[in-house]
């Protein structure tokens, strides 16, 4: 057995391991359970191979079928019953319903150890030719794709602060249908130093952006197109959360600037209070022009803004739709920076009360709010 043959092997045993100690998860619905079961079909076909009898390009292959293999038994594991409440993913997955058809799709949640590490892993979302090659090689087929969101593992049941996980989830709709690409190509016709609506937003763009033979200058058409993804997903998730996810993402940013990566968090939260509040915005309307000719639909509000005294008074709000389902989240938020004198007809004299102790309450009552109105609308739709 040459080195190459060895290191497979290790990696064969690392997974194996994995499997070991992950066959007694427990999962909220059948549809992960499925995907395990398929992860394990997948692992025992591949261990069917002669070890002794593979070439190089084939042991490359393998390794990456067993890469696939163990990340998403780990994204599985951190989306068990134990890890992560069925909540949140709940109310991404209805979010995610209104762009593609669900039922091609399992959202699972990578727990990470950075306090503020929230990403979307893309990997394996649209990797069509590597399932194709799967069930090719191994008569198996996968009939979903993981969505597959990290989040900080300290935030993990927590709904006030893990509002940006519909951002993230902005980058799996992006990417399916290439958004930002489409908006890239549209704002470059129009000549990106020459809109001061533009400038405005992408404020690094000069002269030299575009060079008069029409090349792109790379670096900063990169940074451009990765800004634009950013705001897409800042605008996503504002049509579910409003500002909320924004107000979280700037108070964790230790500073107002501009990166490679992002977007000043100042300049976010003027495009999402654009589009919350109606204001002309090229880029947005960029946006949903690329929205529309790809998937029929654009940017809108799809929350409710709700007027409830239910939480001062310590009891759920009662969602009666999918737009104060996902309107708990601003009304959580709005609660939380709001003066907290109102509790204390319930609680006494707020100045005696942990700050800690309001924000347990709020985020309890946000995630029962959350629960019942998905009960309810299981218990409905079995009448």
């Amino acid at each position: 057995m040459n080195e190459s043959q060895k290191m497979l092997l290790l990696q064969y045993s690392e997974v194996e391991e994995l499997i070991s100690k992950t066959r007694g998860d427990s999962y909220s619905d059948n549809n992960k359970s499925n995907y395990h079961n398929s992860l394990i079909t997948l692992f025992n076909k591949i261990k069917e191979q002669d070890l002794n009898k593979l070439e190089l390009p084939v042991i490359q292959e393998t390794r990456s079928y067993l890469k696939f293999i163990f990340n998403c038994l780990i994204f599985l594991r951190d989306s068990s019953l134990n890890s992560i409440p069925f909540e949140i993913v709940r109310c991404l997955n209805n979010a995610m319903e209104d762009w593609v058809n669900s039922e091609d799709f399992i959202i699972v949640t990578g727990l990470t150890k950075d306090l503020y590490d929230f990403s979307f892993f893309l990997d394996y979302t649209r990797d069509d030719f590597f399932y194709q090659s799967i069930k090719i090689k191994f008569d198996i087929e996968f009939q979903q794709k993981l969505v597959q969101i990290n989040l900080p593992f300290t935030l993990c049941k927590d709904y006030i602060s893990t509002v940006p996980l519909y951002h993230e989830l902005g980058h799996f709709i992006e990417k399916q249908f290439d958004i930002a690409l489409h908006a890239f190509n549209q704002l470059f016709k129009f000549g990106v130093h020459e809109k001061p609506e533009i400038i405005k937003y992408f404020p690094f763009i000069d002269h030299n952006t575009i060079l008069e033979d029409g090349r792109h200058d790379r670096g900063k058409a990169q940074v451009f197109y990765t800004h634009l993804m950013e705001y897409f997903c800042d605008l996503f998730a504002a049509q579910y959360i409003g500002t909320t996810s924004n107000l979280y993402l700037n108070s964790i940013s230790t500073n107002d600037l501009i990166s490679e990566d992002h977007p000043s968090p100042s300049l976010r939260a003027l495009m999402v209070n654009d589009f919350l509040e109606n204001r002309n915005n090229l880029i947005i309307d960029t946006f949903n022009e690329a929205l529309f000719n790809l998937t029929n639909k654009r940017f809108e509000k799809r929350y409710s803004t709700i007027q409830s005294e239910d939480f001062y008074h310590l009891i759920p709000f009662i969602a009666k739709n999918d737009a104060e389902l996902h309107g708990i989240f601003d009304y959580g938020w709005r609660i939380w920076l709001a003066d907290f004198k109102p509790f204390e007809p319930m609680m006494g004299d707020v100045e005696n009360i942990p700050g800690g102790k309001i924000y347990q309450i709020i985020n309890s009552l946000m995630e029962k709010s959350i629960g019942n109105y998905f009960i309810t609308k299981e218990w409905n739709s079995k009448k």
